[in-house]
């Protein structure tokens, strides 16, 4: 038995693209697949009450009570950034309207950005006169707006 001596046998010499793939062979050989994490139930969804016209302040013009009356038409049909701009636009015609504020703080809060719904809502408070209905529901939202935040 010529052939199984190992005095007759001939040098094998490896090509080192055989050598690269058998080490990937071997090295995927040793991988395992990772378990499939489960999937964490989404956030809750930011919701708000519909805007009761009766709390707000009257705005000082029809200008800002007719943008004011669009951006809460807006906040409605879930357009929040155009209700943002056109709550903004009321603001610079009439800036010191506290419900003007709150319905920019729920327009901060349904985009969920809760620093600045409390803020918003801060503002609101500060500039209220009489409407104490209008003072818990800017209370209720910074509340719901913490929770988001710690």
């Amino acid at each position: 038995m010529d052939r199984f001596d190992p005095k007759k046998r001939k040098n094998i010499r490896f090509s080192p693209y055989i050598i690269v793939i058998l080490v990937l062979f071997l090295i995927s050989s040793c991988a395992t697949i990772a378990p499939e994490r489960p999937v964490p139930p989404p956030a809750p969804q930011a919701s708000l009450p519909p805007p009761d016209r009766s709390i707000a302040p009257t705005p000082k013009s029809q200008a800002a009570a007719s943008l004011h009356d669009k951006a809460r038409d807006y906040l409605a049909m879930g357009k929040y950034s155009q209700a943002e701009l056109t709550i903004e636009r009321a603001l610079r015609i009439d800036p010191r309207n506290a419900g003007i504020w709150y319905t920019l703080a729920q327009t901060k809060y349904l985009q969920k950005e809760y620093a600045q719904t409390i803020n918003m809502c801060l503002k609101s408070k500060s500039l209220i006169t009489k409407h104490d209905r209008l003072q818990k529901m800017n209370d209720d939202l910074i509340s719901q707006a913490q929770m988001y935040l710690h």
